[in-house]
């Protein structure tokens, strides 16, 4: 028999909804948010669309303020370096633990994964692409992070990279295809040391891809310009 589909709540329903819209473009970072507007479209109440709020607000996305409204939480220079650090301290611990527990199997996934990734990069799929690459992530994570990356570090990535989804830089996604490559030595070594190092201080390094941030946050720029 096929599968059923889990019926969605409205709250979910709304969160997708927005969340969608951000990835879109279609609500941008520092935009107050039309909550009237959201329901009329929806066609719900007010009460998932604050349930949806609350969510979004919890994982950074939003910020309510009394008494004037919802606004986008706009990414900042500080908010980056901060999430690198996070990103970076968690996966590099996670890299470490891994490096005496990972699998011959899973090291050969590891390699096929950063191969395929290439190949997608090459293609200029960058949907594959960034599929592959949570992939490949999620192999050494699973040994320690567990459901801590989807209800931790999955929202930080998301606000990163898809609150607009943006233009890949394919030199810089060469860099993190060869860091791949390194970490998979590592692995093959048994070296917790190396391993935890190039998660941390270089493949979630704001320092090491500080040239390839500022062109992908090119607001950032902006904001450099006009202070």
């Amino acid at each position: 028999m096929p599968k059923k589909e889990r019926k969605i709540s409205l709250r979910e329903k709304v969160y997708r909804s927005i969340c969608n819209s951000m990835a879109e473009g279609k609500l941008r970072h520092g935009q107050m948010l039309d909550q009237e507007q959201i329901c009329e479209e929806l066609n719900v109440s007010k009460a998932p669309l604050r349930d949806a709020l609350i969510k979004l607000e919890a994982q950074g996305f939003v910020s309510i303020i009394p008494r004037r409204g919802v606004i986008v939480e706009p990414i900042t220079k500080e908010y980056i370096k901060n999430a690198y650090d996070i990103i970076g301290s968690i996966e590099g611990t996670c890299a470490y633990k891994a490096a005496t527990l990972i699998t011959e199997e899973d090291i050969e996934k590891l390699v096929e994964l950063n191969k395929a990734q290439l190949v997608a990069l090459e293609d200029g799929d960058y949907s594959k692409y960034c599929e592959l690459n949570l992939e490949f992530h999620n192999i050494f994570l699973a040994y320690s992070a567990g459901e801590l990356h989807d209800f931790v570090l999955r929202p930080i990535k998301q606000r990163l990279y898809d609150f607009p989804v943006r233009p890949y830089i394919k030199e810089w996604e060469l860099i993190h295809l060869h860091e791949h490559e390194r970490l998979i030595d590592s692995f093959r070594k048994r070296n917790p040391i190396a391993a935890g190092t190039i998660v941390r201080d270089e493949h979630w390094s704001y320092s090491v891809h500080s040239k390839f941030l500022k062109q992908f946050y090119s607001e950032l720029n902006e904001d450099e310009d006009a202070a």
